[in-house]
């Protein structure tokens, strides 16, 4: 039965190359998350935070136009 042996300089290239690959998707996988991250924080600033108080001001706005208009 034959052991399977490697040369030193051969683990060292093994290992360095697993320890930059697996760096590598450690990063890839906090700028994905990242990028999410930001585009949602994104769509949440564009959106207006009181939705029905501008519901409101603008239904008002019209009630107002329409008194003004019926009374002249």
């Amino acid at each position: 039965m034959s052991i399977f042996k490697l040369k030193t300089r051969y683990l060292a290239v093994l290992f360095a190359c697993g320890f930059f690959l697996s760096a590598g998707y450690e990063l890839w996988n906090y700028s994905a998350n990242y990028r999410e991250d930001r585009a949602t924080e994104a769509l949440i600033q564009d959106v207006p935070r009181n939705l029905n108080s501008i519901a409101i001001r603008k239904a008002l706005s019209g009630l107002r136009e329409k008194a003004a208009l019926d009374s002249t």
